[in-house]
């Protein structure tokens, strides 16, 4: 006896229920301008900086669904803050032939004294 071969309606309506495939955005958009993370002051202090490169994951309506340090200034004061400021962003979903699609990016977060504090 042969097996039963799937129909094409199941078919489509299987390929339809897939989840988008994450893509990686070079350059996310935002719903409101980026807040700047805050400088730990015992990190300023002790003249710390460093630049921490975090990855965000984000659903298809742009909600944040994971945060990583990818790579740490070095500080642990920085890397937290990093975390915290982004954590706080909201950005826009990314979008595939206009459909919007899960998406990560790679954000570097720089910690910098200026000379004039």
């Amino acid at each position: 006896m042969a097996e039963p071969t799937p129909d094409s309606d199941s078919s489509a309506l299987a390929l339809a229920s897939r989840p988008p495939v994450e893509v990686f955005s070079r350059k996310p958009g935002f719903l409101q301008p980026p807040a700047p993370p805050r400088y730990p002051s015992q990190a300023r202090r002790r003249n710390q900086q460093g630049v921490v490169l975090v990855e965000v994951r984000l659903d298809v309506r742009g909600q944040q669904r994971g945060l990583t340090v990818l790579r740490s200034s070095g500080v642990g004061s920085l890397d937290a803050a990093a975390l915290e400021a982004v954590a706080g962003w909201r950005f826009r979903p990314e979008t595939v032939e206009g459909q919007p699609v899960p998406s990560r990016v790679h954000i570097p977060v720089e910690f910098a004294l200026t000379a004039n504090r």
